[in-house]
């Protein structure tokens, strides 16, 4: 029984995966429907996934074996975030 719950393991997931994508057009052609600016969807909608994620991967990804963030690499992840923004 457990060789079985294992192999459909990915195709659960992508059965799941899809049915979010569904539920989230569903509710967005509504909200926009109704009268909310795409601007004000974006917002919220990165508001409620920061919310939801930050908390979960704090509570998931506790590892002590990560290396030391140094501030050479926040240097880094800043001059990536605006060169990203710029190409």
């Amino acid at each position: 029984m457990g060789l079985a719950e294992h192999d459909a393991t990915p195709y659960l997931g992508m059965v799941l995966a899809s049915t979010a994508q569904v539920g989230l057009i569903i509710i967005s052609k509504s909200a926009l429907a109704s009268g909310m600016t795409n601007y004000t969807f974006v917002a919220y909608s990165n508001a409620l996934a920061a919310l939801i994620l930050l908390p979960l991967s704090l509570l998931v990804h506790r590892s002590s074996n990560r290396p030391p963030l140094t501030f050479l690499i926040l240097c880094g992840f800043f001059s990536l975030g605006v060169l990203g923004q710029v190409s």
